[in-house]
């Protein structure tokens, strides 16, 4: 029996439904969305599901095969990331997938067939809009001090019209800080940090956060900035936005675009 694969339709599907996850999950854990890169990863899950029935795998093969392309995409779309990271994106992807391959499923077993096509159309828009929205909502409810427990320290120097600020910072890898929206580096100042370069009159912005009780918008100030590793190693990395939280158990928390600003040194 031939089998015939709709390449067209599969490829619109691929785009329409891993390009708002791979969104979600960029604002959801602080990565970029990179629009080219995602939708080489969606072109390359199309590849994959089309070679997978043409050479009609089984079940166990099929799996297989998935495990490994899954974490793949996620490199492709994100960078580099740790492998728990990878691992964890991975698995939000394959679930997804999962989802949507068993909604497919039973709307072949259980729907007539007049209606099949509009049917299956709307499982997918559902699942992947409450995917989407589930992705966020878990990511919200992350609290600053369980998020500052897994980062690094980076030495930090803010200076405002009015004061300087120097000590010890945690990166958030939590992603606390809504960075994509920000559109510049943000840092929180602890509550046992003297808030003096918060009240600078100068010029201020009101950035999305993420807060032990929810999300909020603190107002930040805009500032200067040096980070680096070591006290005698620092960097410029420019203008940031910093802001005043009491909810941060740490003296500073910087959010992960600064990483890649010194990353870029080595």
């Amino acid at each position: 029996m031939t089998v015939y694969v709709y390449a067209d339709v599969m490829l619109l599907v691929c785009l329409l439904t891993q390009l708002p996850v791979l969104w979600s999950i960029a604002r959801s854990y602080g990565y970029r969305f990179r629009i080219l890169r995602c939708t080489t990863v969606a072109v390359i899950e199309c590849v994959a599901v089309i070679l997978l029935v043409i050479l009609r795998c089984n079940i166990a093969l099929m799996a297989l095969i998935w495990c490994g392309v899954t974490p793949f995409g996620v490199v492709i779309a994100f960078g580099r990331c740790k492998f728990k990271q990878i691992l964890r994106l991975s698995a939000l992807r394959m679930a997804f997938d999962g989802i949507l391959s068993g909604g497919s499923m039973v709307v072949n077993l259980f729907i007539e067939e007049q209606s099949k096509n509009y049917t299956s159309i709307g499982v997918i828009i559902i699942v992947t809009i409450v995917f989407c929205a589930v992705i966020r909502m878990k990511r919200s409810a992350y609290a600053i001090g369980i998020a500052s427990t897994e980062c690094g320290r980076l030495f930090l120097r803010i200076e405002t019209n009015e004061c300087i600020f120097e000590d010890w910072a945690l990166v958030d890898s939590g992603n606390t800080l809504c960075e994509p929206i920000s559109k510049c580096p943000v840092i929180l100042l602890g509550k046992d940090c003297n808030a003096t370069c918060i009240s600078a009159k100068n010029k201020t912005r009101y950035v999305p956060c993420r807060t032990a009780t929810g999300e909020s918008v603190l107002e930040c100030v805009k500032a200067t900035a040096m980070v680096g590793k070591s006290i005698d190693r620092l960097k410029d990395i420019g203008d940031v936005w910093v802001g005043y939280s009491e909810f941060i158990d740490c003296n500073a928390l910087i959010g992960v675009q600064i990483i890649q600003l010194i990353d870029k040194e080595k």
